[in-house]
């Protein structure tokens, strides 16, 4: 449920809407192994802000670990916290954010294949199951919901040292050692077509019903299409 977060005692507060795509991978960089002495090390390195876009209308934010967050300020204003709005107004606003992740996510698919030639993403559609929302407070994340009804909760889960075999060490573990980079290119030039979508009202409907074609079309679904 999208609930609406504004300033109180003067610290910001906000919300993200986020997702993970479903193959995990490394924004920019992979972790750095040698600092594992400081305590939290892991949890630190995984949920590390390595991109961020901020405009009048929107945020980007990408962490190390894959997740991407995205505020859609339309869609966050006009309502007190504890007013939180009609159940029609929460719904139509939810279906709007995954209209504006799943745009998202076809436009990271595209410029993996454009900017790095590899097709690596099995795209498909992001629905309410699969996003969750991430609570910022003074800049910093504070809280979010657990998708518990999709595999998003085990990339969430994962950001966690204790998720994982103590019998091996961290950096051979299958979850940690396949994963490939996605360059900041490659993630520079998904913000950038982004921009254009956003600035284009409506787009993002387009670009999110076109991820949703190809991701029927590759299980079969054809009566959706």
């Amino acid at each position: 449920m999208l609930s609406i977060i504004k300033e109180r005692h003067s610290v910001p507060i906000g919300q993200f809407t986020a997702f993970y795509p479903s193959r995990p991978f490394w924004a920019c960089s992979k972790l750095d192994f040698s600092s594992r002495e400081r305590e939290g090390w892991f949890h630190d390195q995984m949920a590390k802000e390595v991109f961020s876009c901020e405009t009048d209308s929107y945020t980007i934010k990408i962490c190390r670990d894959g997740r991407i967050m995205l505020r859609i300020v339309a869609l966050e204003g006009g309502q007190e916290q504890d007013q939180p709005g009609r159940i029609e107004d929460i719904v139509r606003r939810w279906g709007e954010y995954l209209d504006y992740l799943n745009a998202f996510y076809l436009l990271l698919d595209s410029a993996m294949l454009e900017v790095a030639n590899f097709v690596y993403f099995d795209l498909h559609e992001i629905t309410n199951r699969d996003a969750f929302r991430v609570h910022y407070e003074d800049g910093k994340s504070v809280g979010e919901n657990i998708a518990m009804e999709s595999v998003v909760s085990v990339f969430q889960m994962g950001r966690n040292l204790s998720n994982y075999s103590h019998g091996v060490p961290i950096e051979y573990d299958s979850r940690i050692m396949m994963r490939p980079v996605v360059s900041m290119d490659v993630i520079q030039r998904a913000s950038t077509m982004f921009a254009s979508v956003v600035s284009s009202p409506g787009s993002e409907k387009d670009l999110a019903s076109f991820a949703k074609g190809l991701s029927e079309y590759k299980i079969g679904n054809y009566e959706t299409l």
